[in-house]
């Protein structure tokens, strides 16, 4: 992971991912960032319950999850707040990103994804400079 990025302190991020690894592997890295709270949650539920108490800055979510989809997701939590999203899924077809952007979602990576790459969309979406 490259420490040419601006420091994420202060950031408040919510993944959501039904792979407890994938959550894990967010968590560290934006953790290693400088984030102030990563919250996880595996299933869309859990993150719509969490939403109630937390006010994070950016969401991160893959677009499979165990009880709904990513692009419900995102449309239910856009009506209530304005949080930039991110898709970070395995749903990697033209088609998919299509359909992310059209729900709600501002930026579309496939996975596997380079870390690169995720903390410069983060910075650009969270409105931190370099």
């Amino acid at each position: 992971m490259s420490n040419d990025f601006a420091d994420l302190k202060g950031v408040r991020v919510m993944a959501v991912d039904s792979d407890p690894d994938s959550l894990y592997l967010l968590k560290v890295i934006f953790e290693q960032c400088g984030c102030t709270d990563v919250t996880t949650a595996t299933t869309a539920q859990e993150a719509l319950h969490l939403l109630k108490k937390s006010q994070p800055h950016i969401l991160i979510s893959e677009l499979r999850l165990a009880d709904a989809n990513g692009y419900s997701l995102v449309r239910q939590i856009k009506q209530q707040k304005s949080i930039p999203a991110i898709a970070l899924t395995a749903s990697v077809w033209q088609r998919d990103r299509d359909r992310a952007i059209a729900a709600g979602f501002c930026q579309h990576l496939p996975k596997p994804f380079d870390y690169d790459e995720l903390i410069s969309i983060v910075v650009a979406l969270v409105g931190k400079t370099a």
